[in-house]
């Protein structure tokens, strides 16, 4: 297939351009892009049918299609002119620079790129980590315990049964480890003596 000459001539035309060569982004060069783009469209039914032969092998595999007409220095890079504006774009490396549209009605039109004006969403800080649960408040009128230690010396055993493990284990002399003591009841003491008898000297005198 050759294709016209005239492609050639405006993808030459087009690569130096002041957006293209120099990326001077002003209304002079937008509209100079625009109208050489335009130019190079097909312009009769040869070239239609063309260009329609172009976009079968384009759409058939778009990604490896630019990687073969995709390079300027290409022979055939010229054929990117007739695919789509997003390609047309891709090869003369125009993102940041200018936008690139096609209609029916207008065919292609150029114009300033602009950046998204809508404010972006605030990033998330670093995550929050697990906070321990609110501190209690304690009662200032609230009564404190106190936990008294007890010595030896403090026990007094009318009053209190002895505990040999409260005591460390010392039982003080004067104290009958067998003492129970209750408050309404005297302390135990020792058994009572049994009554003494008189002493018999022999069974003759008992009788």
């Amino acid at each position: 297939m050759s294709l016209p000459q005239r492609l050639y001539d405006a993808f030459r035309t087009l690569s130096r351009t002041e957006l293209v060569h120099d990326k001077v982004v002003s209304d002079n060069s937008l509209t100079e892009f625009q109208n050489l783009l335009n130019e190079a469209q097909p312009s009769n039914n040869e070239e239609i049918a063309q260009r329609s032969l172009v976009w079968g092998m384009y759409h058939s595999n778009p990604v490896n299609f630019m990687k073969y007409a995709g390079d300027r220095s290409s022979r055939v890079s010229a054929i990117v002119l007739w695919t789509e504006s997003k390609r047309i774009s891709q090869l003369f490396r125009l993102k940041g620079l200018a936008h690139v549209s096609w209609t029916a009605d207008t065919g292609y039109t150029v114009s300033r790129f602009k950046t998204n004006s809508k404010p972006r969403r605030p990033t998330r800080g670093p995550r929050r980590l697990p906070q321990p649960a609110d501190e209690v408040v304690l009662n200032s009128e609230a009564p404190e315990f106190q936990l008294t230690e007890y010595q030896p010396s403090d026990i007094n055993p009318q009053q209190q049964p002895v505990d040999e493990a409260l005591l460390g284990g010392v039982v003080p002399a004067d104290v009958d480890v067998d003492t129970d003591v209750d408050n309404n009841e005297k302390p135990m003491g020792r058994p009572p003596a049994l009554p003494q008898t008189e002493k018999i000297e022999s069974w003759g005198d008992a009788v």
